[in-house]
């Protein structure tokens, strides 16, 4: 893996005793303003780090319960804009996965196990695939009373909302894909949507041998059309909840899980292919009738899988 280059920070070094300096030379007073812009820069970055910090606070006061009364909430539901559950992308090759057997079930470890030590790793095929997914994100029952029909999926949902979608970045598997590719998991489905076919020397260019990467987003809209301004955090449980259900279920299988921290936003957008849609802004104003840009996706992180190696 390549070497990651760190800038060291400057030092000025100061002595205990007086010293004679000799008239500033051109490149001394060229480094005297080089010194004095990064002070001004890190100045700046802290007033811009300490004003986002005060719009957080600002945020989470706001929109939390308190003993005495509630959050401010709608004062009713946009049902012109009442958000799908699924997200589907109608043009894309639908790769069909499989639900596990009740054998597959049975080799599968007690829960408990899995917090002291891991099975050996299972090589990445249709079948783990298929059983990640299937112990993670899908959907685990459907209800129904009335006229009125939802399912409940593995990974918990503030108000079953679900607005975590996810994606697999992943080298070729057999029975799925010949080529690297990036898919979009269909929980109703339980099958994998083709998006985009990668360069072959992707993954063994940048990552461990048997690994893969998880993306998740959030569609902001599912929560905010019943909860208004208190979505975001809600989303933000439900991304937390994404990620300990795919850690878990990879667990099962012998792989571990790591959270790749180091990615941007408009890195993040491009892995998943989340660039390739109109942005979407705030109107200044009300509007009626459908407006579908709406339920945008907005890239939360992408985790690495990767098979767990015992140390001899």
């Amino acid at each position: 893996m390549p070497l990651i280059h760190r800038r060291l920070p400057l030092s000025l070094h100061h002595h205990h005793r007086p010293i004679s300096l000799p008239l500033p030379s051109t490149a001394t007073r060229k480094f005297v303003r080089f010194i004095s812009m990064s002070t001004s820069s890190q100045e700046t970055a802290t007033e811009e780090k300490q004003e986002l910090l005060t719009q957080v606070s600002k945020y989470h006061n706001q929109t939390k319960h308190s003993f005495t009364n509630y959050a401010r909430g709608p004062h009713g539901l946009d049902w012109a804009n009442q958000p799908n559950p699924f997200r589907r992308y109608i043009s894309a090759p639908l790769l069909p996965l499989l639900h596990p057997t009740s054998d597959d079930q049975a080799d599968s470890p007690p829960y408990s196990s899995l917090f002291n030590s891991l099975p050996s790793p299972k090589p990445i095929s249709k079948t783990t695939i298929s059983q990640l997914f299937y112990n993670s994100l899908a959907l685990s029952a459907w209800k129904t009373t009335g006229f009125s029909t939802w399912s409940l999926r593995v990974n918990p949902s503030s108000g079953n909302l679900h607005p975590t979608e996810a994606y697999i970045i992943s080298p070729a598997i057999d029975s799925l894909s010949e080529h690297s590719f990036v898919a979009h998991y269909a929980p109703k489905e339980h099958a994998l949507e083709l998006r985009a076919r990668l360069p072959s020397g992707f993954f063994a260019g940048c990552f461990p041998e048997g690994s893969f990467l998880i993306g998740l987003s959030s569609i902001f809209w599912r929560e905010a059309w019943k909860y208004g301004e208190r979505a975001f955090r809600y989303c933000n449980h439900d991304v937390g909840h994404a990620i300990a259900a795919v850690s878990m279920a990879a667990a099962g299988l012998g792989w571990d899980v790591r959270l790749l921290d180091g990615l941007g936003y408009e890195e993040l957008e491009k892995l998943m292919g989340l660039n390739t849609f109109p942005g979407f802004s705030i109107p200044s104003r009300p509007v009626k009738g459908r407006m579908p840009e709406i339920e945008f996706e907005h890239p939360d992180c992408v985790l690495l899988v990767f098979p767990v190696v015992e140390l001899i």
